[in-house]
């Protein structure tokens, strides 16, 4: 499931921290009626939901035992992400940066040409 901003009111540091949580390899849960949020880690070689040590397993078991009132939120999608940086480029009101986030999108290495250029115009992060 990919939610919006529709869905819940997040704070924008919120949001950029699950944004990280996803992108470095974590998956977030939200339950739905505390929006309370759950992340694990999962490894490649899995878990064992029986070993009280682990720190993802109490989460894990909540979550499984509570599945109806929990969203996955999972990483977006390559065409999900373009179209991310699409919308946020449409917002940008510096016109020179609004250019240049296009420019970054039409070449090679969308993404990656995409984060320098807003880095390079740190004010569009503000917006």
């Amino acid at each position: 499931m990919f939610l919006n901003d529709e869905t819940f009111d997040f704070s924008d540091s919120m949001v950029a921290e699950l944004a990280e949580m996803v992108n470095s390899g974590f998956i977030c849960y939200i339950h739905l009626k505390t929006k309370k949020i759950k992340t694990v880690l999962i490894a490649d070689d899995g878990f064992d939901y029986d070993d009280e040590d682990d720190l993802n397993a109490k989460d894990l078991r909540e979550i499984e035992e509570d599945r109806m009132n929990f969203a996955k939120l999972d990483k977006p999608t390559s065409r999900e992400g373009y179209e991310i940086m699409e919308e946020f480029a449409q917002q940008v009101s510096n016109r020179r940066a609004q250019e240049a986030l296009y420019n970054a999108l039409d070449g090679r290495r969308p993404f990656r040409n995409f984060k320098d250029t807003v880095d390079r115009y740190g004010a569009v992060r503000q917006e």
